[in-house]
């Protein structure tokens, strides 16, 4: 799937406008502070039904001349679906999508003309990936950044992930609610009965989801390494990716639950579980992130956005959006050429920012088909 078009009203500092988009590769080329970041942010939105820069929608919302702000942003834009058979040939589909996230109303997000409930249905429609600074926290960030990004992927591999990892939040929220309740003396009894039936229900959805994980980490991991060796990564073969689940690994989930059950009651909450897992990545044993040059950590994380996007074609022969927020940065000439070329050969839609044209026209062969786009105070110019 493709965003062919899409449309913005009072989105950041962006002119209202239409943009007709290419199928494969979209340049946007500005000054520091122009909207090139905006430009990309409004893709996402549209096939997301949310920012990938911020929470706080007065925030993204156009404010005018004199600071009044305005009630809602609206995105409306086309997606485009190929397909191929040997029996039918060649043919095409077209989804239009449409968004309206107001401070005062309710959101509203429509996919062919029919209201839905919830943004995870536009998400599926089109996977967006986004490339940007702050995915160095993928490295040396919090744990709950790490299972996100895989969470990503299974979420998209396997469509029972969504209602299992809400079915075991609630689960978990209330047995955090029944720990906090046996620290005292007041029906304690009454609440380890309950205890019980929750740790019961927590164990069989906490297990399915690190199979689902598990599953889909296996595969991963191969992509990520053949990326990474393609990225002519100096320690491609020294890399050590480890999936750690959240819990003993020599232990059930139900288990690891009743071993650390007066810890959990001293703390009041959960310690074990897939709400901790992680992903380890490391070089001889060090975490990356303490290893590598700012530049080799935007390669590994290059290389691991590419192994999603394999994944999810493989399994799914679904074909990923991918938003590339300041290609140059971090990256000398030689990288930002071997990036670049590695991401076009996913033969996906690429949105890509950059300061200069020249840096990136100059690693694209003559056959290379695009469109550019020049932005200057919010306004964007073809050609």
């Amino acid at each position: 799937m493709t965003v062919a078009t899409i449309s913005t009203l009072n989105f950041r500092n962006l002119a209202n406008q239409d943009l007709i988009l290419h199928k494969r590769l979209n340049l946007i080329v500005g000054e520091n502070g122009s909207g090139k970041t905006s430009c990309l942010e409004s893709v996402y939105s549209l096939t997301s039904g949310r920012s990938f820069r911020t929470q706080k929608l007065e925030s993204i919302i156009t404010r005018t001349e004199n600071s009044d702000a305005k009630n809602a942003y609206v995105l409306f834009g086309t997606l485009h679906k190929e397909r191929s058979s040997l029996l039918e040939g060649a043919s095409s589909s077209t989804t239009s999508v449409g968004i309206k996230k107001s401070i005062t109303e309710k959101t509203q997000i429509k996919i062919d003309g029919e209201m839905v409930s919830s943004a995870a249905q536009l998400a599926q429609i089109c996977p967006t990936l986004v490339i940007e600074p702050e995915n160095f926290n993928l490295l040396a960030g919090t744990t709950k950044q790490r299972r996100k990004f895989l969470d990503w992927g299974v979420f998209h591999v396997e469509h029972s992930f969504a209602a299992l990892w809400k079915n075991y939040s609630y689960c978990l929220k209330q047995r955090n609610s029944l720990l906090k309740n046996l620290r005292g003396e007041n029906q304690a009894q009454f609440f380890e009965k309950q205890l019980i039936a929750w740790d019961s229900k927590l164990h069989a959805l906490g297990s399915e989801i690190d199979q689902l994980r598990q599953t889909f980490f296996d595969r991963f991991i191969v992509e990520a390494k053949a990326a990474l060796i393609e990225l002519d990564f100096p320690y491609a073969e020294s890399m050590s990716f480890s999936y750690r689940k959240g819990w003993d690994r020599n232990l059930s989930f139900g288990e690891a639950l009743q071993r650390n059950l007066d810890k959990d009651i001293e703390r009041t909450y959960t310690s074990v579980g897939p709400h901790r897992m992680d992903v380890r990545i490391t070089i001889a044993s060090v975490n990356a992130s303490e290893t590598l040059s700012r530049g080799q950590q935007k390669i590994l994380i290059v290389a691991l956005y590419m192994a999603l996007v394999r994944v999810l074609r493989a399994l799914q022969g679904v074909s990923c959006l991918v938003l590339l927020d300041d290609l140059e940065a971090e990256l000398d000439y030689k990288n930002v050429g071997i990036v670049l070329n590695q991401l076009l050969a996913l033969d996906c839609q690429l949105l890509c920012t950059a300061l200069k044209e020249d840096t990136i026209l100059s690693h694209l062969n003559d056959t290379q088909e695009y469109t550019m786009f020049h932005v200057e105070h919010g306004q964007i110019r073809r050609g």
